[in-house]
């Protein structure tokens, strides 16, 4: 499973999602690469047109930002479907900000501090990714969007409370992002109303959406919570590291 992250490096993940009469597979992608190195690479990463983007940005943490999940998203989409130069493969977005790629197939993207992650999916098999790190000082504001049932389940898990809250708020927000809302919608109805604790993993079942769960994994203080349809099972093995 995902226990660390060193530094400047890219984790390719194989996600094989088992069902009772079929599997599928997905690509989990996490990077924390430096903008710098990327600025060196950026012909190689971006067409001319992202490119252009990139240097109109006048924000430094939206350039990151931008940056990053656009290496990490097109490395985790060469990976899926063979392709071999990064600067070839079109990510769009749609109305509502949705990373969009070309084909049957689909991709979320989450991205925090000096990390991002994404997931490449099939179309048939939905999944979302949050990634969040772990701060103190944002707990008073995450506390204030959860019902007093999340609160108690939070209570109940075994370590300390800002790594619960962590987990809850980005099943939450990876769950949005399925249902292709982000955070337009009442964030009660994406309430969790139950827990499960793995060894390397907790899951976290939703009250309004039965159909998903969440597994929310923890490195480098970091919490990553990956939304699959309940039914599903995933075993995650890594292909690569660079």
């Amino acid at each position: 499973m995902i226990k660390s992250i060193h530094n400047y490096s890219t984790y390719l993940f194989e996600l094989k999602l088992n069902r009772k009469h079929n599997s599928s597979s997905a690509i989990l992608g996490i990077t924390n690469i430096s903008l710098s190195i990327l600025e060196n690479k950026i012909k190689e990463i971006c067409s001319p047109t992202e490119i252009d983007f990139f240097h109109a940005i006048d924000n430094k943490k939206l350039k990151d930002n931008f940056l990053r999940s656009r290496y990490i998203a097109k490395t985790a989409i060469a990976q899926f479907t063979n392709t071999t130069n990064l600067n070839t493969i079109a990510i769009r977005k749609g109305i509502f900000g949705q990373p969009l790629i070309n084909g049957t197939n689909r991709i979320s993207i989450a991205h925090s501090g000096l990390y991002a992650a994404c997931i490449v999916f099939p179309d048939e098999h939905n999944l979302g990714i949050d990634l969040e790190a772990i701060r103190f000082n944002a707990i008073e504001a995450i506390n204030s969007q959860l019902t007093a049932a999340e609160i108690n389940i939070i209570k109940n898990l075994t370590q300390i409370n800002n790594v619960s809250y962590m987990r809850l708020w980005t099943s939450k927000e990876a769950l949005s992002k399925i249902l292709q809302t982000g955070l337009m919608m009442p964030f009660e109805l994406l309430e969790i109303n139950s827990a499960e604790i793995h060894k390397n993993y907790h899951l976290f079942y939703f009250k309004n959406f039965i159909q998903y769960k969440s597994m929310s994994f923890i490195f480098n203080n970091m919490a990553m919570s990956i939304v699959l349809p309940t039914e599903t099972k995933i075993k995650l093995s890594k292909t690569s590291k660079f």
